[in-house]
């Protein structure tokens, strides 16, 4: 999304004086379009850096506007995942291996944060506030579950509640940003 983002931004931009023109009820759509996309595009998306994870966040906001709560969820989780590999400064943060590395260690956190005795890796242990990661993880993931599994559960939680908890997600996720990066 962040790449194309900022390859049709410009094409709008080139368009506006013809759609003016030309065709006036166009114009006020493409500059519509050209506002939504503006703080979405990023031309260098295929490389992990803050103001790409800037980027995945203002997407996630994005999707979450549009009430598209399973894109964002779903984004959320990767964010997390890359926001580590960003702090660790180890691997290809695009590598299965890598992603898989750090998932572990927040699946250890999470089960940490609810009361399980579990080993943690030792960079992540020093990270700031790694308990708060660990609850933030266990509830993204519970979330995420929920969703997946269209709430077939007996103890699922109710649609207010997912969707009070997937708004309120870009915040906690832009204080982590903020702790970590």
């Amino acid at each position: 999304v962040m790449r194309l983002a900022s390859e049709l931004v410009p094409l709008l931009d080139d368009a506006r004086a013809e759609l003016e023109r030309w065709a006036k009820p166009f114009a006020v759509i493409a500059e519509r379009v050209r506002a939504e996309l503006e703080p979405l595009a990023y031309a260098e998306a295929d490389r992990l850096s803050r103001e790409n994870l800037r980027r995945q966040l203002e997407l996630i906001r994005h999707y979450l506007k549009k009430d598209l709560i399973v894109q964002a969820m779903t984004l959320a989780r990767e964010w997390i995942l890359s926001l580590l590999v960003l702090r660790r400064g180890e691997g290809d943060w695009l590598d299965r291996s890598t992603r898989e590395e750090v998932e572990k260690a927040l699946g250890a956190a999470a089960a940490r944060s609810r009361g399980e005795a579990v080993a943690l890796p030792e960079w992540f242990a020093s990270l700031p506030d790694g308990e708060k990661i660990g609850q933030l993880w266990n509830g993204l993931t519970n979330l995420r579950n929920a969703l997946a599994h269209c709430a077939m559960s007996r103890d699922a939680p109710s649609v207010q509640t997912i969707l009070t908890k997937a708004r309120n997600l870009p915040d906690q996720l832009r204080a982590l940003f903020d702790l970590l990066v």
